[in-house]
């Protein structure tokens, strides 16, 4: 029998399907493909994530490679290491929202947190402290349209040996109102001071301004992993020559629960100034410096350097009090610039930072020359110090600003930029030498720019007196604007170690000033509610004035146009001079509250 029908057909089958192909494919040619028709995105809430809080380890002393003097001890007294924890009602800072916010869809206010504590290294044990605010309600409204927060907080205190993580699950579907802070007090030594730091949040990137590693400072870099996976860090160093080549010593693994301490003088010795940059892939992970000075054996002063913005073309350093000082002399203390090379602005950036919302500014360039502007918001306007109005920095380098000069006042800095900068400062107190022609012991205390205030606590450790120090930063960066101009308005509440608020004063200040407050003893936490946020047109009345709010009857009826930069002074009264810190609120991320999800664009197939 013949094969060839079979064949036939089975040819004539496939032209058939060649030709509808093609049919198909011509339809699609000819047909007019369709306009793009604008997809509506719906949004998607995304709750709140849990909050972690990452806290330094108590002050150190460094280990030395010089054989000891056996007539002279560099510790003859212990330090005195306290922590303690906060939590209260209310939502905590969230981007857009005032503390207490209620939850979507719920009329309930949101009740309190619970912060658990835990060692470093026993992450998987059970809490070693515990501040507990779930039987407390929010009932409390700050003003001006701040929703509402609980008018007790609970306290947890104790006196820590490592590092400590603490963790908050979110209230009602927004952030946990909490806090931690850690205090180290050495009365004599080598490491003669007050050590004292917020806890952190962690993050994959931290930029930490200040130290150095010339003889007599010792700098140690201590990284922590709160993460339940290793994390693999790398690190960027800058010095007054420029970026540092680390070489080798570039990259670490961190293991969960664990900690690295580097001598940065191992890395890059003889650097009078530096700026560090920690990166982490496989967690986020919290990063201080311990500095250290000795001027031979007299102490010249210790600190915690801790994580500061990102650059940004506008940096804000608040809670700088200062003495009376000379140019070059102890006691001026000194602000730290550098203009990092390849940095650009327009990214992602920490929430509360005054870059260029939504814009794309200059990529820093090597060696090229940046011009920033300088001023000093002090307690009765803004404040010139001659030579610093605008400093020129060379691109990669860091550059020391002396603040010899400056009258002795409260004072926040605010440094602008056409590109991204980094800044951080160090203010100073001369104590009185052990005997008549000695050196004068010296202390310091470092500070990280922060980002525009939101509602924030700060926790503050037992044993220590506490300012607040509060700066309404003009909203208008350049200088060509003229006076500064509107207001600002904030609750300011102190609470004592039981939790109960000492003092509660609503304060209103005009743009470009700062205020120092006094706080009362036995103040174990301190709070900033804004309630007039920059930009709000108008203002209600103020009220009758207080102690707090001496300024209200002269700002009555402006519109508002600043922010508040804030912190907390801590004080303690040795033999032989003040021992001071400052406390400043943890920078956080800016918060995803929705995501926008769009149906996906298709072909038509008919």
């Amino acid at each position: 029998m013949s094969v060839w029908p079979g064949r036939l057909a089975r040819a004539g089958s496939g032209i058939l399907v060649l030709g509808a192909v093609a049919a198909v494919g011509a339809a699609g040619w000819f047909t007019p493909v369709p306009d793009d028709v604008p997809l509506a995105g719906a949004g998607i809430p995304v709750p709140a994530a849990p909050t972690t809080l990452v806290c330094p380890a108590p002050v150190v002393l460094p280990e030395s490679g010089d054989e000891d003097d056996p007539e002279f001890d560099p510790a003859p007294v212990d330090s005195v290491d306290r922590i303690r924890f906060v939590a209260g009602a209310g939502a905590g800072p969230r981007d857009g929202e005032s503390a207490g916010t209620a939850s979507p869809g719920s009329a309930d206010p949101p009740p309190g947190a619970v912060l658990e504590a835990w060692p470093l290294d026993d992450l998987a044990g059970p809490p070693v402290l515990t501040a507990d605010a779930s039987g407390i309600v929010a009932d409390v409204e700050p003003g001006g349209g701040a929703a509402l927060v609980g008018s007790r907080v609970a306290v947890a205190s104790g006196e820590p040996t490592t590092g400590t993580v603490a963790r908050s699950q979110p209230v009602a579907e927004l952030p946990p109102r909490v806090a931690g802070a850690v205090v180290s007090a050495v009365s004599a030594g080598d490491l003669r001071g007050i050590t004292a730091a917020s806890c952190q949040r962690p993050a994959s990137e931290l930029w930490l301004v200040g130290g150095g590693t010339e003889l007599g400072t010792t700098t140690l870099l201590v990284v922590h992993n709160p993460g339940a996976t290793p994390a693999e860090i790398g690190l960027e160093m800058w010095g007054p020559a420029g970026p540092v080549e680390l070489g080798g010593g570039a990259r670490y693994v961190v293991p969960s629960g664990g900690e690295i301490s580097l001598r940065l003088s191992a890395l890059a010795p003889e650097l009078a100034s530096t700026v560090v940059r920690v990166t982490s892939a496989g967690g986020q992970i919290g990063a201080y410096l311990q500095v250290s000075e000795l001027d031979g054996f007299t102490p010249g002063g210790v600190d915690l350097v801790v994580p500061g913005l990102a650059p940004t073309t506008r940096q804000v350093i608040g809670s700088l009090v200062v003495p009376e000082s000379q140019v070059d002399a102890p006691g001026a203390g000194l602000l730290r610039l550098l203009a990092p090379v390849g940095t650009a602005g327009g990214r992602d950036a920490p929430e509360g930072a005054d870059d260029r919302a939504g814009s794309q500014v200059p990529e820093v360039t090597e060696s090229a020359e940046v011009p920033v502007r300088v001023s000093f918001v002090g307690e009765s306007g803004p404040v010139v110090l001659p030579g610093a109005e605008e400093v020129v920095l060379v691109a990669g380098e860091v550059t020391d600003v002396d603040l010899g000069g400056l009258p002795a006042g409260a004072y926040a800095v605010v440094v602008d930029s056409e590109v991204p900068v980094l800044a951080g400062a160090r203010v100073e107190r001369v104590g009185t030498p052990a005997e008549p022609g000695d050196p004068a012991p010296v202390e310091q205390a470092w500070i990280a720019a922060g980002a525009r205030a939101s509602a924030e606590l700060i926790a503050v450790p037992a044993g220590l007196a506490v300012d607040a120090v509060l700066t309404a930063v003009p909203a208008a960066p350049e200088p060509s604007a003229g006076d500064p101009t509107g207001v600002t308005r904030a609750r300011l509440t102190a609470y004592d170690e039981a939790g109960a608020v000492l003092v509660s004063e609503e304060v209103t200040m005009p743009a470009g000033t700062t205020l120092r407050v006094p706080l009362p003893e036995g103040t174990a936490a301190v709070e900033l509610i804004p309630t007039l946020a920059a930009g709000t047109a108008g203002m209600a009345d103020p009220g009758e004035p207080s102690d707090l709010d001496a300024t209200a009857e002269s700002v009555d009826g402006l519109s508002a146009g600043a922010s508040f930069a804030w912190g907390v002074l801590v004080q303690s009264q040795g033999t032989d001079g003040t021992l001071l810190s400052v406390l400043t609120p943890p920078l956080h991320r800016a918060a995803i509250d929705e995501v926008v999800v769009r149906q996906s664009r298709r072909m038509p197939l008919e």
